[in-house]
């Protein structure tokens, strides 16, 4: 199969593709958000590196309110070790103003992944606006198709 993920579903697709190689032939990634490994460790110092079952069953973590469970699963993570499993050809999109996902994490995976691609959409945030897609529309085409 070939699978895509956006944001966080970049992440959730990568550990499917990491777990699963023999069964995801291609992976397209749009703007994975690798970066919530290091938010949750962020969020776990700011709460004082707790013993995981003195941690509250709900926390905020960026505005979003998380099950505690997320945090100690995330932390759980190593997220590059996890990418260096990944067989599939790979294609990462990421745009360089990117304020939610730092365009560096992509820099980062493309760099782990092996047999990965990253496309640079120049100025692109963390949306599919019409600068999104006109970078990335022939890029996925073209990843497809081969």
């Amino acid at each position: 199969m070939s699978l895509f993920g956006a944001s966080q579903g970049g992440v959730v697709a990568s550990l499917y593709a990491a777990t699963y190689p023999d069964r995801v032939h291609k992976l397209l990634l749009i703007f994975p958000a690798f970066v919530l490994f290091d938010d949750a460790k962020e969020t776990y110092r700011e709460l004082g590196s707790p013993d995981f079952d003195q941690l509250p069953d709900s926390l905020t973590h960026h505005n979003t309110t998380l099950g505690k469970i997320y945090l100690i699963d995330a932390l759980d993570i190593d997220i590059q070790a996890e990418q260096a499993n990944i067989t599939a050809p790979t294609l990462i999109i990421h745009g360089t103003d990117d304020a939610v996902v730092p365009y560096q994490y992509a820099v980062e995976a493309s760099q782990t992944i092996p047999n990965a691609e990253l496309v640079t959409v120049e100025g692109g945030e963390h949306r599919i606006d019409e600068r999104f897609a006109i970078t990335a529309a022939p890029a996925i085409q073209k990843f497809l198709k081969e």
